[in-house]
């Protein structure tokens, strides 16, 4: 996974936000992002269609 990716994944928040112990060092719990990445997996399905869903609703809507 691309950093680019990641961090969009994060202000999707498919991803849990960081914490900041320094201003340039963002970390996260293990855990969260564990726990974040079981749960992407085990729905990929599901999360497709949505984002297919999502996607015709914007289409429709610009077309109307």
């Amino acid at each position: 996974m691309s950093p680019a990716t990641f961090w969009r994944m994060v202000a999707a928040g498919r991803l849990p936000a960081p914490f900041y112990p320094s201003p340039r060092a963002p970390r996260w719990l293990a855990s969260e992002l564990r726990a974040a990445m079981e749960a992407t997996r085990a729905k990929p399905r599901e999360a497709m269609a949505e984002r297919r869903a999502a996607k015709l609703a914007d289409m429709q809507g610009r077309a109307a």
